[in-house]
């Protein structure tokens, strides 16, 4: 999956796929708040911009 594909909302199985990391890893950052996430309907989303933000971040060395 391309981060650039698809909506501008994930799910949390979505970020997992994209950045090759288990989903308790995702759960666990948007629980300390290092990936922000709004829950909808009991669904956690996490905004595509801010997966973009951190990887550009990571990839610049400023995380």
């Amino acid at each position: 999956m391309s981060i650039h594909d698809g909506p501008e909302l994930l799910t949390i199985k979505q970020v997992a796929d994209v950045l090759q990391v288990h989903e308790r890893t995702v759960r666990r950052h948007i629980k300390d708040g290092s990936i922000p996430a709004h829950k909808f309907f009991g669904t956690w989303r996490i905004p595509k911009a801010a997966i973009t933000r951190g990887i550009t971040r990571a990839l610049d060395g400023r995380d």
